[in-house]
């Protein structure tokens, strides 16, 4: 009875959307006992373990507990999985040790530079930024970790640090937070490995300015290499107004990301906070005659950024209730998923119904088509691809791939779904537990492909289903090629 308390105590707890698995509870058990049993100091319970190792503990529990691969097929296996935590944690006491026996002379050196370098270099033009992090996460246990969940055989599983959660959380919550005007929150399309890739621009900031772009790979920051987001929550934090020098690079759509032109801009920190939901209506009048021009001539423009950031669901309906209320005709909704990574799958069906039923209310109104057009991209990915099938399914939308050369005739393909787990040291760990699609998805297809000029095309074995889905909404989809005009399919 006193090791299954003390395996329950070693399990992180559990996150807010209410994962109820407690899966392999006999292998934590076991493998619990062992971990105290064999540990150098001989504690008598993992709460006596040194904290990294008690982190490390409570990641491998939780790729256990929750993870969509109960049996640990591709770990491995339970006793494979076992026997990782334990040669990980072999290698965090090594370099645990391995620090030990650094000069002491050297440490009072490095710890005295980056005391200087805070006090005296915060007004130099371009200043090195990893003096204003405040405590940092053990490089050791960052890397061990992540050698550690690259044999779950997940390839979306990752151990974010509590600086690193820490500035995710904020933005989450809507929070502004000092950074250089780009986001890298919780990227979980590209699995694991790589340089951190841009998730969001924020508008009117100096990355913006410089044309970074949603996409591009983070390679240093002041010189100094970024290989995980944990890296870069390391250097980017600063005083407002300071400065870096970041190296970026674009990639080739189709091509491996050591492909792409590389580039560097000096940018500058701000407060910055993300807004998931941008809404307009776009005024689409050439060529409009004016018995169109009440209805045909506009669309309810809506983009959602991402279902990761400050919750969708608020603004989004505030949103849909303003284009109801408006008294001038409105032809549809247009719907910019686009560069849309997904996040919350919980956020985007409750999305999918709202969208509905407002195109709905438009219908019964008279003064709409009961039509929703999405825009995506190859980087519509997870719960955004979700929402454009349910949308889709309900005969509520049409799929419209637009704004790259080619357009992409798929989204992402990405039907798993990854929430998180709270550590102990603030940080938290995300595993993949459950599939809303099939394993294998390859992506929603696109019913309308536009062209790099904007001229929308029905996609190759999409034509009967999308002349039929059009049939009785012609205002709106006439009015296609003028909403190319605007740039809002561009």
């Amino acid at each position: 009875a006193e090791l299954a308390s003390e395996a329950s105590a070693s399990a992180p707890a559990q996150a807010a959307w209410g994962v109820q698995r407690n899966q392999n509870a006999q292998l934590v058990e076991e493998v619990t006992k062992r971990v105290i049993a064999e540990a150098p100091a001989r504690p008598s319970s993992l709460a006596q373990l040194p904290d990294e190792e008690q982190v490390l503990v409570q990641i491998w529990t939780a790729a256990a507990t929750f993870s969509v691969d109960e049996k640990l097929t591709r770990a491995g296996g339970p006793e494979a999985w076992g026997n990782i935590l334990f040669e990980s944690l072999g290698q965090l006491r090594a370099r645990a040790a391995a620090a030990k026996d650094e000069n002491p002379l050297f440490l009072a050196v490095r710890d005295a530079v980056a005391v200087a370098r805070q006090q005296f270099l915060a007004d130099d033009p371009v200043s090195s930024s990893f003096m204003f992090g405040g405590a940092r996460t053990p490089q050791a246990l960052v890397d061990v970790a992540d050698d550690m969940l690259g044999l779950l055989g997940d390839p979306y599983a990752q151990y974010y640090p509590s600086e690193e959660w820490g500035e995710a959380t904020a933005i989450a919550d809507g929070t502004e937070v000092s950074g250089l005007g780009v986001a890298f929150v919780q990227d979980t399309t590209r699995g694991r490995g790589g340089s951190p890739q841009v998730v969001a621009v924020v508008p009117n900031s100096s990355a913006a300015a410089a044309g970074v772009r949603v996409g591009d790979l983070l390679l240093q920051i002041d010189g100094m290499p970024v290989r995980r987001p944990a890296d870069a929550a390391r250097l980017i934090p600063g005083p407002v107004g300071s400065k870096s020098r970041v190296r970026f690079r674009r990639p080739v759509t189709g091509k491996p990301q050591a492909s792409g032109k590389e580039y560097t801009v000096v940018l500058d920190r701000q407060l910055m906070r993300i807004d998931p939901v941008q809404a307009e209506v776009l005024e689409l009048t050439d060529g409009a005659t004016d018995s169109e021009r009440d209805a045909a001539a506009r669309l309810a423009y809506l983009r959602i950024r991402t279902f990761n950031g400050p919750p969708v669901l608020e603004p989004l309906r505030m949103a849909l209730r303003d284009f109801a209320a408006r008294p001038r005709g409105i032809a549809g909704l247009l719907v910019d998923l686009r560069d849309n990574l997904g996040g919350r799958v919980r956020e985007a069906k409750a999305a999918s119904e709202d969208i509905s039923a407002a195109t709905e209310l438009l219908r019964s109104s008279g003064r709409a088509p009961a039509v929703a057009m999405l825009l995506v991209n190859s980087r519509t990915a997870s719960a955004s691809e979700l929402l454009a099938l349910r949308l889709r399914s309900a005969q509520v939308a049409l799929v419209i791939s637009c704004g790259e050369d080619p357009p992409a005739a798929r989204t992402f393909g990405k039907a798993e779904e990854q929430e998180e787990v709270d550590l102990s040291d603030g940080g938290a760990v995300l595993i993949t537990t459950s599939r809303w699609g099939p394993e294998g998805f390859r992506g929603v297809l696109a019913d309308v492909l536009c062209s790099a000029d904007g001229v929308p095309s029905w996609a190759e074995g999409r034509e009967a289903e999308a002349v039929a889905f059009s049939q009785g909404r012609a205002p709106a989809f006439s009015r296609l090629e003028a909403a190319a005009t605007t740039g809002a399919l561009g």
